[in-house]
């Protein structure tokens, strides 16, 4: 506007000069118009600019006001919750104080005698449950004081009070911290220094100092000292123990800080000790710092106000009235007998039981812990089982013990213990001492995340528990270890003594050597063991007579075979009459196999007929024992593979002639149909021990089945009444109970322990299962171990989907790492049982294949949001088994592979020419994914980046003769996806080994 009227005004003047009588106005008074109109222009232009300016200021202020206001909110919500958790840490903490009151309160009255006299174990396990009370009691009067600090609603009742004094009732009240260790404590306080303070908050400061320094300390020395520096007193505590180091020295004063939070650290505590003794001194008006070398010593200082002299000499006025009366100590001390007892439970470590004696028959149990009150509670738990009990403190004495010679049966052991953890210690056994079937370890710990759990199986334990732990579980843990334990030792040795059984056998059989010419004697050439076989001399006898003493008939038939023999001079006829002559016969009750070859005449010998005799005693002993042993073994493997029926079948047999019978004689039916329906009854109990191929039972049940059809008969024909009762007596003489132990017994013999009739399962570990193949395979044909060993891979195979089984709860835990959010995994089939050996070298890898999805395909939740998705991310995994493949098919609704990126990255790495690439289908461009190194990404980060993974995936699909494919989209898998050209989903074809 300013240079569009300048821009006028110029013309307008000079026409103004030119011809003002035209416009009637002077140059002069156009020029004064042009110029206001220039000053009203200016202005405008000011207002303008002026008037944006104050909008936009407006603006700013109204979004920092709203700004402000948002962040007042979120400081009150903050404030909110920050004081909810304090109150519920309070309020928690004083709800505890009631219960812990009641606890102390009465295990003091009874280690005082409140329930008459106790005897010393009684005594020591008392003093343990006060020593927890009361250290229950201190944490929660440190987080009560930690709250009440907080909100500042501790008030002092403040005092002059004897330092010295203080120290002294603090270190009296500690001497149950030094009756383990030698250390000179000193009090060097004046007498005269009296503080300004609260007297119980100055106790506590000194408790919490001096005790830290005690606990710390193992060889050396406390020293306490005071210096006078004017209006106060600085007050130092010195120890020689191990020091903090200079990082962790800024940050031991705050809330729950510690200077070493590892799991095999060797000092409890909290954390807020310091951070309650610190502010308690800033309360006083006092301040306190630190000053420490590792090693060498920590030294803490603090000043509190110095109290005026007429509160001086007032408490020393008060103090020498109530000393006839009081001892100082005496306040603060439990009673006489309770402190005894108390003092030795805190102070003395738990004594180590001496080493298993080896010729005990029972089983030797060593338990690992540090805390004695920890020790003691196992001892109380297991004394009244039959075992051996061998404590440790420390994970280094527990080695020490095995190397002296201690051999435990089953180890119990705390994972968090000092210098050693419980992980180090079963990683070291496992390494140097014993597999898991040799030496069972059972872990006890407060730690309970799965995280923790699987860290202590990789370790080498056997089994998991937390604490607190329940009296009854800790003891069937121990059990069924034990147990397990046994049975595999005693299936080892049957096994060893079987088979030497059965080499014995085969060493010691024998054979007789004999021939007779066309005489049908035998010669005078024959072996020892003939004539031990036949059992008579034999040179000169006839061979028919010496094989048939006592059956003429058969003699003589054997003789005209033979002298048809002799006679034929055709070869083909002459094997057909070899044929016809007697094989196996029994003779003097012993079974001999004959063998015959007939030997042509030399020059010096005539035709004679060789005949080789084979003791098939022990032969028959051997086949009666194999079969004997093939029946077993079939009825354990049937027993152990379906065992809940077993069980279940024995307790209807002998419900069935318990009560069974009796009930059935006490129904009133006819006594024909009581004889009919136990008929039924036992034949269906025949039937059903048949199908676990038992021996003994099955046969037993048949001979009294044939018993009851005999008496059906007879109770057909005869008088009811005179019957009866016969029949009644008969059927209840019999031995049920002695047939189905006799089996029972055969199964123990194997298994090496009473089957447990209590459980729904019985257990075996999977080398037991592996040496009793190699039995039935050594024992049985071809085609009875077959069937057999097929039963026995029942139990080792199973669902190939329990392979997958880490995987949801591994998914959930990268997709949370990489602030992300996925439904749970789902997986699908996978229901054929496998030999999970077999394909675990490639299911360890599908980890690979879930980051990737998770890291390169699924979206954050925002991003998901934007383009209509559902927040949460899916991953499925179908598994289906068809034409003897097993095809598995892992699906993400995430991003598509970008292929243009995909070529960048081949051409980059010159794995194909421009030309080849772009001619391949997706599918083959997509499988480049799978190549060594090969990464899209830029940088190298904990979940991917190195490009390796999926080369790995595709390693072990190749080494199970498979293959895989990657598909954008959903193309495989049967869920229903939303958007179309969305997610990633790659199909693995393994051949199916079920």
């Amino acid at each position: 506007m300013f240079f569009l009227i300048n821009l006028i005004g110029v013309p307008l003047r000079a026409i103004g000069s030119a011809y003002p009588s035209l416009f009637q106005v002077r140059a002069a008074e156009l020029g004064d118009m042009v110029n206001v109109s220039l000053k009203i222009s200016v202005f405008c232009i000011v207002l303008y600019f002026g008037w944006n300016l104050v909008r936009v200021a407006a603006a700013v202020f109204k979004q920092n006001r709203r700004q402000a206001e948002l962040l007042r909110e979120q400081n009150l919500a903050l404030q909110k919750v920050d004081k909810l958790k304090d109150d519920f840490l309070a309020n928690t903490s004083h709800e505890l104080r009631t219960p812990l009151h009641g606890i102390i309160g009465i295990s003091e009255s009874l280690l005082d005698g409140a329930a008459g006299p106790l005897s010393d174990r009684a005594s020591h396990n008392i003093s343990m449950i006060i020593t927890s009370g009361k250290r229950l009691a201190s944490l929660v009067n440190d987080i009560l004081d930690f709250s009440k600090l907080k909100h500042e609603e501790i008030v002092l009742k403040r005092k002059a009070v004897d330092l010295r004094q203080t120290a002294e009732m603090v270190v009296l009240m500690l001497q149950p911290m030094l009756r383990s260790k030698t250390l000179r404590m000193e009090n060097e306080i004046p007498a005269d220094c009296f503080v300004d303070a609260d007297e119980d908050r100055l106790q506590q400061i000194m408790f919490n100092l001096i005790g830290n320094a005690i606990k710390f300390t193992v060889q050396g020395g406390v020293r306490i000292t005071a210096h006078n520096s004017g209006a106060e007193w600085e007050i130092r505590i010195a120890d020689t123990g191990i020091g903090i180091p200079e990082d962790k020295q800024a940050v031991i004063f705050e809330s729950f800080a510690q200077a070493d939070g590892s799991i095999s650290r060797e000092y409890g505590g909290t954390g807020l000790g310091l951070s309650i003794t610190k502010q308690l001194i800033e309360l006083h008006g006092g301040e306190i710092g630190v000053h420490s070398v590792v090693g060498q010593g920590t030294t803490f200082c603090f000043r509190l106000p110095r109290a005026n002299s007429g509160e001086v000499a007032q408490a020393q006025s008060a103090a020498s009235i109530a000393a006839p009366e009081t001892n100082p100590a005496a306040s603060v001390s439990p009673a006489p007998g309770m402190a005894a007892a108390l003092s030795e439970a805190i102070a003395a470590p738990f004594v180590p039981s001496p080493a298993a004696d080896p010729g005990a028959n029972r089983p030797c149990l060593l338990i690992v812990d540090d805390d004695p009150i920890n020790l003691q509670v196992m001892e109380n738990y297991l004394s009244s089982e039959p075992y051996q009990l061998v404590f440790a403190s420390r994970a280094s004495q527990a080695l020490r013990l095995l190397d002296e010679g201690l051999r435990p049966s089953l180890i119990v052991t705390d994972v968090m213990m000092p210098h050693m953890s419980g992980y180090e210690l079963c990683r070291i056994l496992r390494s140097d001492v014993a597999s898991r079937n040799q030496l069972p370890i059972l872990m006890l710990t407060a730690k309970n995340l799965p995280s923790d759990l699987v860290d202590g199986f990789n370790s080498g334990a056997n089994d998991y528990l937390n604490k607190p732990v329940s009296r009854q579980e800790l003891v069937a843990r121990c059990r069924l270890h034990l147990q397990l334990s046994q049975w595999n030792a005693a299936m080892e040795n049957r096994v060893q003594e079987r088979t030497a059984a059965i080499q014995n056998l085969l060493d010691y059989t024998g054979q007789g050597f004999l021939s007779i010419a066309s005489d049908l004697r035998i010669m005078p050439e024959y072996s020892i063991e003939s004539e031990r076989l036949l059992g008579t001399e034999l040179s000169g006898r006839r061979l028919a007579e010496c094989l048939y003493p006592d059956d003429n008939e058969a003699g003589t038939f054997m003789e005209e075979l033979l002298t048809s023999l002799f006679a034929e001079e055709d070869d083909a006829r002459a094997e057909v009459l070899l044929s016809l002559l007697p094989v196996e016969l029994r003779l003097h009750s012993r079974p001999l196999h004959l063998q015959y070859k007939k030997i042509q005449a030399v020059a010096t010998s005539p035709e004679r007929l060789l005949v080789i005799l084979t003791d098939m005693s022990e032969q028959r002993e051997l086949q009666d024992t194999m079969e004997k042993e093939r029946k077993i073994l079939q009825m354990v493997v049937r027993v152990v593979t379906h065992y809940k029926e077993f069980r279940q079948l024995v307790g209807d047999y002998r419900n069935y002639y318990r009560s069974g019978i009796r009930e059935l004689f006490t129904s009133g039916l006819p006594v024909f149909d009581q004889c009919g329906e136990l008929l039924r009854e036992t034949h269906t109990m025949k039937g059903n021990f048949a199908q676990f191929d038992f021996l003994f039972t099955v046969e037993q049940l048949h001979e009294f089945e044939t018993g009851l059809a005999e008496w059906r008969t007879r109770l057909a024909g005869e008088e009811e009444s005179a019957a009866a009762s016969f029949f009644q007596e008969w059927a209840t003489l019999v031995d049920f109970e002695g047939w189905l132990n006799y089996d029972l017994q055969a199964l123990n013999n194997v298994l090496g322990e009473s089957l447990p009739f209590d459980a729904d399962t019985v257990q075996i570990k999977k080398s037991s299962l592996a040496r009793i193949e190699r039995v039935v395979t050594a024992l049985l044909s071809a085609a009875e171990a077959q069937s057999v060993v097929l039963e026995l891979k029942k139990l080792t195979y199973q669902p190939f989907r329990d392979l997958l089984n880490l995987y949801p709860e591994y998914v959930e835990r990268v997709a949370t790492r990489l602030s992300k959010k996925v439904h749970p995994l789902n997986i699908v089939g996978g229901d054929t049982r496998v030999d999970h050996d077999y394909y675990i070298p490639f299911t360890r890898t599908l980890g690979h294949i879930f980051t990737n999805m998770l890291d390169h395909g699924i979206e954050t939740s925002n991003d998901r949001a934007s383009v209509g998705k559902d927040a949460r991310g899916r991953i499925t995994c179908e598994i289906h088994e068809q034409d003897g493949q097993l095809t598995i098919v892992i699906f993400n609704d995430g991003k598509p592979i970008d292929p243009g990126q995909i070529r960048r990255t081949v051409l980059e790495r010159e794995l194909a020419t421009p030309n080849d690439f772009d001619s391949m289908s997706e599918s083959e461009q997509l499988g480049y994914i799978f190549s060594e190194s090969f990464s899209t990404k830029g940088r190298v980060s904990v979940e991917s980046g190195r490009g390796m993974g999926l080369s790995a995936v595709k390693k072990a699909v190749e080494q199970l003769q498979g293959s895989v494919r990657v598909v954008n989209g959903s193309a495989g898998t049967s869920d229903v996806v939303s958007f179309e050209g969305q997610g990633v989903t790659f199909i693995f074809t393994l051949p199916l080994v079920s």
